[in-house]
């Protein structure tokens, strides 16, 4: 099958959740005898031509980056994370003019798709309330074999994050984290070199960096959001926190006991083998044939 991928961001200069997707996803397929070719859109929602000058030799669009599909005439799956309506909550932007036309053109994307992938239950039921739009939920995977424990030589926790300073990752929460540690761990940019992984976002679709954290053998601690809870089981691998004073204890307690962290760790991982990227692609090889045959 010709597949052309409609992304806003060109994965080989955008690191986030959606450019490991895009990334990973087009691996995923073309080991399954696909051609995909990668068409990259503007920041400018506003604008939404790109989509209608996809030529005919494609099979299928599929977009995930929904306002871009708004003016597509080749069938086309539509693959959601996050939708703007949601975003606006966090991003008071999105609530003038430029976002305003970035939802309708989403909303455009969504009617004209013959299908709908979303990346969690989260988005399933936020697309089905607020658009009455049926979706198949198919979550993101991990590499496993890059995401590993690594054992290093050490005296205290190797801790690490992978908030951006913006407004639903909640960067302060990370802040907090840090000032009540102090000097008791070390701080890591690598998830693979962490014993603790810490997220404190106020929503995520999904969160992609969660799981490789799983996957790394860290023993995850993550704020009590729908799409956590899709990921974690209180207690069994991995802790959610509801406020300031529960993520603290749980802090001192991953701190203070190598063995929960272990236990913690090693759920996780196995947790983290039942999300592949080959079946994440065999799930969506599916929804294409829905589609086009």
């Amino acid at each position: 099958m010709k597949i052309a991928l409609l992304m806003r961001d060109d994965p080989n200069t955008m690191y986030n959740g959606l450019s490991t997707y895009c990334s990973e996803i087009t691996k995923a397929l073309k080991a399954r005898g696909h051609e995909i070719e990668w068409f990259i859109g503007k920041t400018d929602y506003a604008t939404m031509k790109l989509g209608g000058k996809i030529p005919a030799r494609f099979d299928l669009i599929y977009c995930v980056s929904l306002p871009y599909g708004k003016n597509v005439k080749l069938p086309m799956v539509a693959k959601c994370n996050s939708p703007l309506k949601e975003e606006g909550k966090y991003y008071p932007g999105l609530k003038k003019l430029k976002g305003l036309l970035g939802q309708y053109a989403e909303v455009a994307t969504l009617s004209k798709a013959r299908a709908i992938i979303s990346v969690s239950k989260f988005t399933h039921d936020i697309l089905k309330e607020e658009y009455s739009a049926e979706s198949v939920v198919i979550p993101d995977g991990v590499d496993s074999e890059f995401y590993h424990p690594m054992q290093w030589a050490q005296t205290k926790p190797f801790m690490a994050h992978r908030s951006r300073d913006e407004p639903r990752k909640n960067m302060a929460g990370i802040r907090l984290a840090m000032n009540h540690l102090g000097d008791r761990v070390n701080w890591t940019t690598r998830i693979q070199e962490a014993d603790i992984f810490l997220t404190t976002s106020f929503s995520e679709a999904f969160n992609i960096s969660l799981l490789e954290a799983m996957a790394s053998g860290c023993a995850c601690l993550a704020s009590d959001i729908p799409a956590h809870r899709e990921l974690i089981r209180q207690g069994i691998d991995g802790y959610l926190f509801g406020d300031e004073t529960e993520m603290k204890e749980h802090l001192d307690d991953l701190i203070e006991f190598p063995e929960l962290r272990k236990m913690l760790g090693g759920y996780a991982r196995e947790k983290a083998k039942n999300y592949t990227w080959s079946r994440t692609a065999e799930l969506t090889e599916k929804v294409y044939k829905s589609v086009v045959g």
